[in-house]
């Protein structure tokens, strides 16, 4: 019984010792690496990527019915209407 309770009053003591629960010590944390914000901007190619694809779904063989080249032409056709600065979308 005397091994128990010492055991006890150990494992007590070393506890807070090691959780250091009575510490109102703030940390602070500092960094000395500046954050690079990239922005890419894809709004036109993913704007004639929607359109053409939606295009091709409304089409009578449905979607994936068109060859690449037929997809491609579009899909520049539409990416340089919106590089010139026209709204493909109709929004």
């Amino acid at each position: 019984m005397k091994k128990v309770i010492l055991s006890l009053v150990f494992l007590l003591a070393t506890g807070t010792c090691f959780m250091n629960a009575n510490s109102t010590e703030v940390e602070v944390l500092t960094s000395k690496v500046k954050n690079i914000e990239i922005i890419d901007d894809f709004s036109c190619l993913t704007d004639a990527y929607v359109v053409t694809n939606v295009l091709e779904s409304m089409s009578p063989g449905g979607a994936y019915s068109w060859d690449i080249d037929t997809w491609s032409q579009l899909f520049n056709f539409f990416f340089e209407q919106c590089d010139s600065g026209a709204d493909i979308l109709g929004i």
